[in-house]
């Protein structure tokens, strides 16, 4: 089993990997913290995908830095209403979507946000599943195994 989990909070992510790890046999889990080291890796993402996506929506667009250039930020992410970290898993499952490459890859959006706070946006996008986070991890495993098998 190969899980992508996009997790910008360290506590969360470590706790998510723990209970993957005992949960599967042998999992790979990838972590990844931000907005752009998705888009960075989207490529290797795309050419080798992983059997599922988890994906965090309030999450950092990149680690701070002090040589970021706010014009390296695309549009749609600098522009974004609300702040740029409000609906960035969004954005990386609207990749994932707009991609054939990507598109049939299994994708939870696993958020502090009830799904009616997403419903506009998650309009069409047919392989995106919506948990809510919660400290039983069991629902998001249960969820895993579904979309997995």
């Amino acid at each position: 089993m190969r899980i992508l989990l996009v997790e910008d909070d360290r506590v969360q992510a470590e706790e998510v990997r723990k209970h993957l790890e005992g949960e599967f046999h042998d999992p790979k889990i990838t972590l990844l913290k931000t907005e752009k080291q998705f888009r960075d890796r989207f490529e290797e993402i795309a050419g080798n995908p992983p059997d599922v996506i988890c994906l965090d929506v309030m999450m950092r667009w990149t680690d701070p830095s002090p040589d970021l250039n706010i014009e390296q930020i695309p549009p749609n992410v600098r522009d974004e209403k609300g702040g740029r970290w409000r609906r960035a898993g969004v954005r990386c499952a609207k990749l994932l979507y707009e991609d054939i490459r990507t598109r049939d890859i299994p994708v939870i959006l696993y958020t502090i946000l009830e799904e009616e706070d997403l419903e506009g946006e998650l309009a069409g996008l047919q392989n995106v599943t919506h948990v809510t986070k919660d400290s039983n991890l069991s629902v998001l495993v249960d969820n895993i195994k579904s979309l997995s098998a």
